[in-house]
């Protein structure tokens, strides 16, 4: 009775948290987001209407439309790890979510550096 007892309080304590500790573990402890922030990662695309834009197709296959997206990583393809806001902008591209750039970054060795806006 007891190893059956002892059976049970394991498989609840490792159900009702997650399995905490059994995970792998990060150094690096991410920023909180604010309200109407956003983070993923994605890869980045040239959309060929009106005229030609860059955007980020995310992996869950959203599509963002950065307004402050810089020059380094207009690389079709590269793939980024993105921390953005919703931008409160009406486009000309209808095409994807209208978001500024907080963070972005890529894990590519040979990679454009890092932008953090201001």
């Amino acid at each position: 009775m007891k190893k059956y007892f002892f059976y049970l309080l394991a498989f609840f304590l490792l159900t009702s948290t997650g399995c905490g500790g059994l995970g792998g573990t990060s150094l690096a402890k991410p920023k909180p987001l604010s309200v109407g922030e956003m983070t993923g990662t994605g890869s980045i695309v040239f959309v060929d209407v009106e005229g030609g834009f860059y955007g980020i197709k995310t992996d869950q296959k959203e599509k963002l439309l950065p307004l402050n997206l810089p020059e380094r990583f207009k690389d079709i393809g590269l793939p980024v790890i993105y921390r953005a806001k919703k931008a409160d902008a009406m486009t000309i591209q209808m095409w994807g979510t209208p978001v500024e750039l907080l963070e972005l970054k890529t894990d590519q060795p040979e990679g454009p550096e890092s932008f953090i806006a201001n």
